[in-house]
């Protein structure tokens, strides 16, 4: 039987331009796999036209990639921490996780460097390689992107599978508006400014709540250990702590150390892995922007090909977390400030 996990499909254009049909469109279709009936629904047509229909279908994970990348690294890890300058978790008695055990089993950045305030412009940076404009945090209703120029579309028209796993939503719906219990300070736990992917209306279907392309990427954050073991994790996977775990509220406590412990629990979930222990698994920790100033920030780099107990000087950014991701992943044009960034080659003893 085949296994159900999530993949994409692509659909090969069964109209001309000129018979192009307007608007987005939405069409759900049944097919018998094994014993298996599974539904399968479709991404709305671009507006421009003569763009392919893709479907978002179950099982297409096993299908293969079309980019030609051919490295040792198949599936990256982004974790994002909120607010933190380096010198705040370096050598601090409230990360002793990470600075005791991370660390040394991987490569760290010294000048990690994001000059934009607040949250959401880098976010949307590090998914565009641009703030495309946007200046403050806000939801998808007010800052939704109609572009096609980011990463998670390229990767999606290059046949990636990728996926967001996201503490404290419902897993009903696509997030775009705050979810979740409120925490210490009166704030829902889920916010949507730290799930950049839905900022685009290509990944919502345009700030649609019931779009199933977006409701079958915004996987429930608890899934994630099972999807680990069916091997049913996408090859670009963001996940979102809530605003006690990801460090932003102090939810009783320190932040620092909320974070750190969160890692402590359930990091391991992804080093113990099959796939991170056979080397195939990047992990990348960083921090959205700095508490003062510019930074640096925190940039952390785990597994396969990273240089242990490694750290270097050079000009990193937002773009050279894109860059490295374009190139990881073969896909292109470099988009916006990944262009002139600097990759993280230097951090690796291989790279692609």
């Amino acid at each position: 039987m085949v296994p159900k996990i999530m993949a994409i499909e692509k659909v090969e254009k069964i109209m001309g331009a000129n018979k192009m049909l307007n608007g987005a469109f939405s069409l759900a279709i049944y097919a018998g796999i094994g014993a298996d009936l599974m539904a399968l629904a479709d991404r709305p047509a671009h507006a421009e036209g003569a763009e392919p229909h893709e479907k978002v279908v179950e099982n297409a994970d096993v299908l293969p990639d079309t980019s030609t990348s051919t490295h040792d690294i198949q599936t990256v890890f982004v974790i994002p921490m909120e607010n933190r300058n380096w010198a705040d978790i370096k050598g601090s008695s409230e990360a002793p996780y990470i600075n005791k055990t991370l660390l040394p089993m991987g490569a760290y950045a010294e000048t990690f460097i994001n000059p934009l305030h607040p949250s959401l412009p880098n976010y949307i940076t590090l998914e565009a390689g641009s703030d495309l404009g946007v200046t403050a945090d806000g939801l998808p209703s007010q800052y939704a992107q109609e572009t096609h120029e980011h990463l998670s579309e390229q990767l999606h028209n290059a046949g990636i599978s990728w996926r967001a796993y996201v503490e404290s939503i419902t897993g009903k719906d696509c997030p775009l508006t705050p979810e979740g219990p409120k925490d210490s300070n009166g704030s829902q736990e889920y916010v949507p400014r730290h799930f950049h992917q839905i900022f685009f209306k290509d990944m919502t279907n345009n700030n649609d709540s019931k779009s199933a392309y977006c409701i079958q990427r915004a996987e429930l954050f608890s899934r994630l250990a099972s999807d680990l073991k069916d091997n049913a994790i996408g090859r670009y996977n963001f996940i979102v702590p809530n605003l006690c775990d990801i460090g932003h509220d102090p939810c009783g406590g320190n932040e620092v150390s909320h974070f750190d412990t969160w890692l402590k629990d359930h990091l391991p979930t992804i080093l113990n892995s099959p796939q991170y222990k056979t080397g195939h698994v990047l992990v990348i920790i960083l921090a959205d922007e700095a508490r003062t100033g510019d930074g640096p920030t925190p940039l952390i780099l785990l597994g396969a090909g990273v240089k242990k107990g490694y750290s270097n000087q050079v000009n990193y950014s937002q773009g050279s977390v894109l860059r490295t991701l374009q190139e990881i992943f073969g896909v292109s044009p470099f988009l916006g400030s990944a262009a002139k960034s600097n990759d993280f080659s230097a951090m690796f003893t291989t790279f692609p």
